[in-house]
């Protein structure tokens, strides 16, 4: 069974479920992961998957508690938990956050002797004090924490000393590792921000949020400008999710360009959108790991803590800025620049440093599979 964000509206989450469906369904013997998901219809259509509707209609979310997800895990080795969903913002909001329904249900698969993994796992450093205390809760229960960045290993480890945890790749390079990689020379400049406007300061390690929205789409709107000005080529503004949607959208308003949702695309659409582009603007973890996979020359706006840890992993900290940059124009239209000049060089060290990442995707992917076979039920 796997435990994760897979409601349709984050193409970051999509794509992890679709690399973990991959490899799974290619596993000697064949393996069926069950899915809990607001979307049975789309995720049921990924082969291997089999998907159990956990949406509550009436208020419009869902949660991992209920009857049929109790009946699944009857039959199921293991519970995997990933997709980041081990954090603790909106404690009680099951729209929101999902500790709250997961922990009972993670609980009684490890006491029922099954397999509680965490793959692929981001951990957010708890903000309040009941927080942590569910935080904590949650990853005790685990045999095995896998994490995608050094910083979530740090955090969890901090919150469960006791649990065995280790620092791996994010799911998403084993499928992503297979792709061909951009040719696109002469492409659209992609523009992928992140609507919660919230910054992460890669030098300070300090995390702010914007405030003054207006200002800030007036900076973007100065940046495209000098974009197109100074490199002679459009900006296609690429989301990642839908409210990353809605903003690009008030931006394109004011600026004119292209705005595409990957969620509406199928996978094969959304990974040749991405590779058409000849460089990546991009904030959101999973935008950085497409556009660095795919050999896309991608600067990164760091919104948060794991965007930051991730491009330091690749050695590609020097594009990488906080979100809050946009506002120094000048600054990243020289990166732009200067990027585009050693596009081809720039191309081929983030294929080769993410591959490395996509090999060990698949061999922590493997020794899941191996560890689950081996358990009773």
């Amino acid at each position: 069974m796997l435990l994760g964000s897979f409601a349709g509206s984050n193409f970051g989450d999509s794509i992890v479920l679709h690399a973990i469906a991959a490899m799974s369904h290619e596993a000697e013997g064949g393996v069926t992961l069950v899915v809990p998901t607001a979307r049975p219809d789309a995720v049921a259509s990924i082969p291997g998957v089999e998907a159990i509707d956990i949406s509550m209609r009436r208020v419009r979310t869902y949660r991992f508690l209920g009857p049929a997800v109790a009946r699944a895990l009857r039959g199921c080795n293991a519970v995997v938990t990933t997709a980041g969903i081990l954090f603790d913002r909106h404690l009680w909001d099951p729209r929101r956050n999902f500790i709250s329904s997961a922990i009972p249900l993670l609980w009684w698969a490890r006491t029922s002797e099954r397999l509680v993994y965490g793959l692929n796992v981001g951990v957010t450093e708890s903000t309040t004090y009941v927080g942590r205390l569910a935080l904590t809760s949650a990853l005790r229960a685990h045999h095995t924490i896998a994490t995608r960045d050094a910083d979530s290993a740090l955090v969890a480890g901090a919150c469960a000393p006791n649990i065995h945890v280790e620092v791996r790749a994010d799911m998403a390079h084993a499928l992503l590792s297979n792709q061909l990689s951009s040719r696109s020379d002469d492409g659209p400049i992609g523009i992928s921000l992140c609507a919660y406007l919230s910054s992460f300061d890669p030098r300070t390690r300090m995390q702010s949020v914007l405030q003054d929205t207006e200002g800030f789409l007036q900076d973007m709107v100065r940046l495209v400008e000098a974009i197109r000005k100074r490199t002679g080529r459009e900006v296609r503004y690429v989301a990642t999710s839908d409210q990353d949607h809605l903003l690009h959208l008030q931006i394109a308003e004011r600026t004119g360009g292209d705005a595409v949702s990957l969620t509406t695309l199928s996978l094969e659409d959304a990974l040749g959108t991405l590779s058409s582009l000849s460089l990546l603007i991009a904030s959101r973890l999973h935008a950085c790991i497409c556009g660095t996979s795919l050999g896309v020359p991608t600067l990164a706006l760091a919104y948060e803590r794991k965007v930051a840890s991730y491009m330091q992993s690749i050695g590609a900290e020097r594009w990488m800025h906080s979100f809050a940059a946009v506002g120094n124009v000048d600054m990243l239209v020289n990166d732009i620049c200067n990027l585009l000049e050693q596009r081809a060089s720039v191309s081929w060290e983030l294929r080769a440093a993410t591959q490395i990442r996509g090999s060990l995707a698949r061999a922590t992917l493997c020794e899941l599979l191996e560890r689950a076979s081996k358990v009773r039920v």
